[in-house]
């Protein structure tokens, strides 16, 4: 059986170790969650395939460069502004990160919390994350379902329609699309659960201004019904931007952005800049602007979990499926709630003892 066919990938194997296999895991979504599960089930000798419907790596940690003919390029964030850690864990490993020289700390916020960003661009993270993975991406799974032993995994990309076969699968996507993904003889039960999340989207507006203008912190929640978060992300160290201006990443409420989630985009981005000018008691002037509208931002509500994942193998107990996010409900949140989810479900599937779905490819050919 061949693996995938005339797909984009960033592995640093060679093209003809990636037919006639079959994977150990398949991973759908190249944000923190899915590729920290696949770091760390690629590093036990797992054979993994990443799959990822955008041209890049990032999910929440987004990053973009708009090339304006009229301006210079501007650089920003485009999902969260930026990260810190409440477990111990999580807080080892941002400083892990940090002395590989990934990170770099950005400040402190009213609670004392280090507050980090990736070196360059926040996609800088996901992208070191993926550098020895196989990633397929401009890749949309098309559909899941049990064959022969194993899961096939059609995917839609540039070429058409192509088959993936894997042993396990994880889904790493927001519950709305997870819930679509999952085949039909997944039980009932299971879906109402994920159709009982609610994620609340967000209108993110990244601004140019001259940087006399807007005397604001790096980092600012102002007490306001349209914005809910402004960050300096020319602040930001080892960023890219011109001297004489500073770049702005305006995030909008959950509420507002709902409100208005099919709103005309010159509406959105003309009413953004109201709030900002009501917040700062100025005039705002954009040299250049990028607006982006986040279907799937923020858990309003999620999954009660103790574990933080869900591993399914109803199906089979030789193929099994999991789902991980920042859907689940525990202590953490965000970026830190996925980490800790990909890094729940690797510990127990790395501990299972004697149980074949868990045993690698080249145990079992």
């Amino acid at each position: 059986m061949t693996q995938i066919h005339n797909s984009q990938n960033n592995s640093n194997q060679e093209n003809n170790n990636q037919q006639n296999e079959i994977l150990d895991f398949a991973v759908i979504g190249a944000g923190i969650a899915g590729l920290t599960f696949a770091n760390t089930m690629n590093s036990l000798g797992f054979q993994i395939a990443v799959f990822e419907k955008s041209r890049g790596t990032g999910g929440r940690m987004s990053s973009k460069r708009v090339n304006n003919s009229q301006h210079h390029p501007m650089a920003f964030d485009l999902g969260c502004a930026s990260f810190f850690g409440e477990s111990k864990s999580f807080k080892e490993q941002l400083d892990h990160w940090h002395q590989l020289g990934i990170l770099a700390p950005w400040l402190k916020d009213e609670q004392d919390r280090d507050h980090y960003v990736a070196t360059s661009r926040n996609s800088s993270l996901t992208r070191f994350l993926s550098k020895d993975l196989m990633c397929h991406f401009s890749t949309k799974i098309d559909s899941i379902r049990p064959y022969d032993g194993c899961w096939q995994i059609d995917c839609v990309n540039g070429s058409g329609i192509n088959c993936v076969y894997a042993r396990n699968i994880i889904l790493a996507t927001p519950a709305p699309q997870t819930l679509d993904l999952l085949p039909e003889d997944i039980g009932i039960e299971l879906k109402n659960q994920l159709a009982s999340v609610i994620l609340a989207p967000q209108w993110v507006l990244a601004i140019e201004i001259d940087d006399e203008y807007v005397d604001l912190a790096d980092l600012s929640f102002p007490n306001s019904e349209v914005i809910h978060s402004i960050s300096i992300e020319s602040s930001k160290p080892t960023r890219e931007h011109q001297e004489s201006t500073k770049i702005l990443q305006i995030q909008a409420t959950a509420q507002w952005s709902d409100n208005n989630i099919d709103a005309d985009k010159a509406f959105v981005e003309r009413k953004l800049l109201i709030a900002l000018e009501q917040i700062t008691g100025e005039t705002v002037v954009a040299l250049n602007s990028h607006l982006h509208r986040w279907l799937y931002s923020t858990v309003s509500r999620g999954l009660e979990s103790q574990s933080g994942y869900l591993w399914d193998t109803s199906l089979s107990k030789n193929n099994g499926l999991g789902l991980i996010g920042d859907y689940f409900e525990t202590q953490h949140f965000g970026i830190e709630a996925s980490w800790h989810s990909a890094i729940a479900l690797a510990d127990y599937l790395s501990n299972v003892k004697g149980n074949q779905p868990f045993m690698r490819a080249d145990q079992n050919d």
